[in-house]
């Protein structure tokens, strides 16, 4: 392996222990203490939907169980450490860039806004 995919995996466990200090090793959604076997790292605006991919702000702490019942969607929970503006700018990320390749997606928001 290079030196450059060394240096990725360092940042990328560093961002974890970061996320996981931040939450005091619960889980932010049901409030679980987490051991190091039963805690992953969710992206609060999944980067399918134009979260930020390593992003300590786009991130929480999850067990097993309570990520997968979230999945692809945005959630914020209460355990959250991430400000609800933060998730706006995401969402309105998304919407831009669903904008630029469906024209008609703005029509179907407004029409389900009226409805």
């Amino acid at each position: 392996m290079s030196n450059e995919i060394f240096r990725d995996i360092g940042k990328l466990r560093k961002l974890r222990r970061k996320v996981t200090k931040q939450y005091t090793g619960r889980c932010a959604c049901c409030g679980l203490g987490l051991t190091k076997k039963e805690r992953t790292i969710d992206h609060i605006v999944p980067i399918s939907l134009g979260g930020a991919k390593h992003s300590l702000s786009n991130m929480q702490l999850l067990c097993v169980k309570c990520n997968q019942k979230k999945a692809d969607k945005i959630i914020v929970f209460l355990g959250a450490k991430v400000s609800g503006w933060e998730v706006i700018q995401s969402k309105l990320s998304y919407i831009g860039k669903k904008l630029l390749k469906e024209p008609d997606f703005l029509k179907m928001v407004v029409q389900n806004v009226q409805e």
